[in-house]
């Protein structure tokens, strides 16, 4: 089963791969030119990511527990 990951941005919501939110999650978090220059605040717990930009958006990133479509 792939991982997918709902992805809220301002309450638009989309789906996106487990490697693309864990990409977003993890610059948010570690990459430091990143952190100093675009997050406010973020936090993680059990695989879910809440970041809030220096520029006023708002992203969730939300593991699901569904198959993607194979293709």
């Amino acid at each position: 089963m792939a991982e997918v990951y709902e992805r809220t941005e301002d309450g638009i919501t989309t789906r996106v791969t487990a490697q693309e939110a864990l990409n977003e999650g993890r610059a948010a978090m570690t990459d430091r030119v990143t952190v100093r220059a675009y997050v406010r605040k973020i936090s993680q717990d059990c695989g879910r990511y809440d970041i809030t930009y220096k520029d006023g958006r708002h992203v969730v990133l939300r593991p699901l527990d569904v198959q993607e479509p194979a293709g």
